[in-house]
């Protein structure tokens, strides 16, 4: 494989104008570093402002955040870790480079080969980086969402996922539930309250 990476997808996106702040899920997000969560899981239906969300957080969060707008040709093992890699090398410059020439190479490695050494490097990145994963829906092989498991039960600490998506991505998610990993924001959740709605009109 020798796709071309559009730089634009691994950008933050730029804050709304006119948004309504959100303060108590900001907390929520906030509060999922500090408990020492794996995961925030925010999903919902399109339009209830999940990406908006995330992209304002991220905008003021107290840690760097590598962002990863997906689409529906990212549905590759080896194309989308190469993505997440250029993510994380906007917060990290060094990391990763050798693999991520690997991944972009025609002879791409097996998955069973990369991810490791993907984990081994992020254990020694320099801080802690929040990775955002936005439409994950737009996700369908089975491959890459074998591989996001394995990388959330063995997350080193120097890394933290936040997933937006309109559906619950095919992962144990009961199981990290009560293992302690996940933070889920929800539809119900996304809703304004009275103050939010007050602020909106």
């Amino acid at each position: 494989m020798a796709t071309p990476l559009l730089a634009a997808k691994t950008y933050l996106p730029r804050p709304v104008s006119g948004r309504v702040e959100r303060a108590r899920l900001r907390e929520r997000l906030d509060q999922a570093l500090s408990n020492q969560r794996r995961l925030v899981l925010v999903s919902a239906l399109a339009g209830s402002g999940k990406s908006t969300l995330l992209a304002d957080w991220a905008a003021t969060a107290a840690l760097p955040c590598a962002w990863f707008s997906l689409d529906a040709q990212d549905d590759h093992p080896s194309l989308f870790w190469a993505y997440l890699i250029t993510a994380l090398q906007r917060q990290s410059p060094d990391f990763a480079q050798t693999l991520l020439s690997e991944l972009l190479s025609p002879q791409a490695p097996p998955v069973e080969k990369y991810l490791p050494e993907f984990l081994n490097q992020a254990a020694q990145l320099p801080g802690r980086i929040v990775i955002v994963l936005d439409d994950y829906h737009l996700i369908e092989n089975p491959a890459i969402h074998e591989s996001l498991i394995y990388l959330v039960e063995h997350l080193p600490e120097t890394l933290f996922i936040m997933i937006c998506t309109r559906s619950d991505p095919p992962m144990p998610l009961s199981r990290w539930r009560v293992r302690g990993y996940l933070t889920e924001i929800r539809l119900k959740d996304l809703r304004f309250s009275y103050a939010e709605a007050q602020a909106f009109l």
